[in-house]
């Protein structure tokens, strides 16, 4: 039953080193693994799993941007900050080090949040597949971004900032569509979109960059 939910990390991880093939990740990624392993302990010493589910958008909003989001956000950060790596290498490793880092961080949340043994297919299937396509995008738009500074045009700086928040934005929409009981199909329709989207994205640019 969780068998989706523990492997796909590892398996994008290894299919994301497959195609580098680069030494290099083994640091960033090791960092990641290691601070969601230091994260997890921190959170089941000295907070409580069981919520009381508030009906309001933006309180679960909010709380799904604290609980998914904000972890990445700080590892992330922390690791651009502390790094005397430069700034390209900085923004080449980022698919490694939260890739690392969700490795432990996705099944223990997931996990831990259940009440009872039985657990949602959204948790088994559907949140995994949107922190996947979370990372992804993320990581395509931090390169581009980059890329968009170097060569300072900002119409491609502000479309790319736009892409990073509208993506962390849906996330928690979504979650907090789930949570509150939303049809079904809703969850399921927007889900898929977000899922694909990262795919036709990045479709899209290669076909951009070959013409």
């Amino acid at each position: 039953m969780l068998l989706y939910l523990l492997i796909l990390m590892p398996l994008a991880f290894t299919f994301y080193c497959f195609l580098k093939k680069d030494k290099q990740i083994f640091i960033p990624a090791l960092t990641g693994f290691m601070s969601a392993v230091l994260f997890c302990a921190l959170k089941a010493f000295f907070t409580f799993t069981h919520r009381v589910v508030p009906y309001s958008f933006w309180e679960n909003f909010l709380f799904y941007f604290v609980k998914e989001i904000m972890p990445l956000i700080v590892i992330y950060a922390l690791y651009f900050l502390l790094s005397k790596d430069t700034i390209e290498y900085k923004t080449k490793i980022f698919f490694s080090l939260i890739c690392a880092f969700e490795i432990v961080f996705l099944p223990y949340t997931a996990i831990s949040n259940a009440e009872t043994r039985v657990y949602s297919g959204f948790d088994l299937f559907i949140l995994p597949s949107l922190i996947l396509s979370l990372i992804v995008e993320l990581n395509l738009n931090v390169n581009y971004l980059y890329n968009a500074i170097s060569q300072k045009k900002v119409p491609r700086i502000i479309l790319n900032v736009l892409l990073i928040l509208v993506y962390i934005f849906l996330f928690c929409v979504i979650s907090t569509f789930y949570t509150l009981g939303y049809p079904i199909w809703l969850v399921l329709l927007v889900s898929g979109l977000y899922i694909f989207a990262p795919i036709l994205y990045y479709s899209y640019m290669l076909f951009i960059k070959k013409n």
